[in-house]
This record gives C-alpha cells, structure tokens and sequence, in this order.
C-alpha cells in the first residue's frame, strides 16, 4: 500500500539528513512532502490493464480457477496528479520542476505490472462438454516491475538536461519503494477469459480497469 508519510521519509533519508547538528532527528521538507504526495496521487489515478493473452490459469469444469497469474501488465499513468501537487507545494516551482516531475511519471509509466501464481482468482463457468466465461475475475497484490533507480535519474537527466550529485540516491530510493509497496488490484469481474470444455488453460485471459494502492 502507498503512504504520502512513508515515501516522503525514504526519500528524505535518502540524503543522509536523518538528524541535525545536534543529533535530533529531521523532518521531510514541505516540498519533499509534496513531491512524494504527488508521486502517491498519480500513481493512485493510473489504470492498469493486461492484453488478452498474458493472464494464465489452469480451470476446471465448474471450479475455481487456479494458480492465475499475470505478466505484462499495462500502465496508463499522466504526470498530471503530481504537477497540481507541485505546483502548489514548491514556492516557486523551478523552471525544471513539470519537466522532472513529467519525466518521472513518464518513466514510472514503462514498468510492468505482474501478478504472481494464485492471485488471480475467478470461477469456471465451463462444463464438461461446454466452454464458458471466466465468472468474478478479480486481481489482488499485483507489483510493478522492470524499473530502477538508475533508469529513472537517466530519463530526468534527458528530459531536464541535468542531474545533481544526489540524483541516483533519490531516484533509487523512489523506485525502490513504488517496487515494494505499490499494490496493484482488479476488481471482481475485471478479468476475463474464456474456460475450456473440461478443464486446461484459460484462453485469452485479460484485465481491464485495474487500480494501483
């Protein structure tokens, strides 16, 4: 699950600012606040989806499907929900801000979302003699995948023409948490797919209006 609190804190420590001159602990600044707050927001509005074909499962006539799983999921996310946190959060935002913040999104935007074996759920409405749809598909703890800490600071670099010496320690702390804690969920009825006659392979398994928490 994503926390504006928690992701704001890791980048924070991120740049060694723990404590003060005298030892006492320090607090995300307001514009780290609102930066992490508009990661969590984008992040929240994306829609995620899986072409028919890249979600698997093994049904039964009549039964629950099982060991569902899912590769290659598909984010649409805009850098929109961070630029309104932004804009607003930094005073004054600087010339390079909607460009950073635009590259992130943009780049956050190129992993994959995958479910591992037995989290996609439904029920076979097949019958020994009969195919029929997948009934109640639903996703849960999907992750996102293929994004580094180094790739993101490069796709800043290009877009904004710099990158300051911290830029790897941020980047790698942000990816790192969107990988860990980012959760990604199809609601019951959001996959589909299409039950065999007695059983074997979900056929043309796909996803539609998926929700990242």
């Amino acid at each position: 699950m994503l926390s504006e609190t928690e992701l704001a804190n890791k980048l924070h420590d991120a740049l060694g600012q723990k404590v003060d001159g005298e030892g006492l602990p320090t607090e995300p600044s307001a514009e780290t606040q609102e930066y992490a707050s508009g990661i969590v927001a984008a992040l929240k509005a994306a829609i995620v989806s899986n072409l028919p074909g890249t979600i698997n499962g093994v049904t039964a006539a009549g039964g629950p499907l099982s060991a569902g799983t899912g590769l290659g999921g598909l984010m649409v996310i805009t850098p929109g929900p961070m630029l309104a946190k932004t804009a607003n959060g930094f005073a004054p935002p600087g010339p390079t801000l909607s460009s950073e913040n635009s590259a992130v999104i943009t780049y956050i935007g190129t992993g994959l979302v995958s479910f591992a074996p037995g989290n996609i759920t439904g029920q076979c409405t097949s019958t020994p003699v009969s195919p029929g749809p997948l009934a109640n598909g639903a996703g849960t703890g999907g992750t996102i995948l293929g994004l580094t800490g180094a790739g993101c600071a490069a796709a800043v670099a290009a877009a904004t023409g710099s990158s300051g010496p911290d830029a790897l320690k941020h980047y790698t702390a942000l990816i790192e948490y969107i990988s860990d804690n980012a959760e990604v969920e199809y609601a019951s009825g959001s996959v589909v797919g299409v039950c065999p006659p007695g059983g074997g392979p979900l056929t043309a398994g796909a996803g539609i209006g998926g929700t990242i928490t």
